[in-house]
């Protein structure tokens, strides 16, 4: 089962909320990020549904069961479930935001992984900001604790990037994140499919009351970075607030009922 990413759809769900974020247009003259913060409406967190259990056959019934050549099934992976994430961030003005689920198949199961997408201009070229969270997260074999690096690892070429690209990693090093120190690295993606531009970036991950979350920071084209994006990047990261303390909101996948 093979899924789209995020990264790809990244521009038409950002068109969706009357955005204008495409490709930069090709110019010498350099575009200067906003100065100002615009703080972006949030929401109580939830707890991550799974999808219903299936049943299972005993083992007389399948070896009744006729075979089936198996196929590959391209899976749209988004969900038209709109849930801000559980967390206050402060963008530029002429950024703008938009909140889907995916379907993914996460460690134990498939389940629903909701994600919210801000994007805009900053000095050099246009960003992306993919924030994921509430996911099942790889546990270390020694200590028993989550490794949010390794889910970065995993997520990137997941659900952020085409895996046909030529993907680029580091070791795990030491950022920030709502004035917090987190685990990341930086990543690269170039040679990627469907004329899909060259990227670059980095990620960070954090444990906020229990809740997971993965920040995915890249830039178009890539030559933005290095350069003062990450500077402009890094601030809005700095304005993130959590508060998932604040409550529990349960979401649905919706369904589509069969005609008689």
């Amino acid at each position: 089962m093979r899924h789209r990413t995020i990264w790809r759809f990244s521009k038409y769900i950002l068109a969706a909320t009357v955005l204008t974020l495409g490709l930069v247009a090709c110019s010498s003259e350099q575009q200067a990020a906003p100065a100002s913060l615009t703080p972006v409406p949030t929401a109580t967190v939830y707890t991550r549904p799974t999808l219903p259990p299936v049943a299972t056959a005993d083992a007389t019934t399948e070896a009744s069961l006729p075979t089936a050549t198996p196929t590959i099934t391209l899976l749209d992976p988004l969900v038209d479930v709109e849930m801000p994430p559980p967390l206050d961030i402060n963008v530029p003005e002429g950024w703008g935001a938009a909140y889907r689920t995916l379907v993914s198949n996460e460690i134990a199961d498939i389940g629903v992984l909701p994600f919210a997408l801000y994007g805009g201009p900053v000095t050099g070229g246009e960003a992306r900001i993919v924030v994921l969270w509430d996911f099942a997260s790889v546990v270390s074999g020694t200590s028993q604790t989550t490794n949010l690096y390794i889910d970065g690892l995993r997520l990137l070429r997941q659900h952020i990037v085409e895996p046909q690209c030529n993907i680029s990693t580091a070791e795990e090093r030491d950022y920030s994140v709502a004035g917090q120190p987190a685990p990341g690295t930086v990543f690269s993606a170039v040679d990627c499919p469907d004329s899909l531009p060259d990227t670059r970036g980095w990620f960070v991950g954090i444990n906020d009351s229990g809740v997971n979350f993965l920040f995915f920071v890249y830039t178009e084209p890539m030559t933005a970075i290095p350069g003062p994006a990450e500077d402009e990047l890094q601030a809005i990261l700095d304005s993130v607030v959590f508060h998932v303390e604040e409550g529990t909101t349960a979401i649905t996948v919706p369904t589509e009922t069969p005609e008689q």
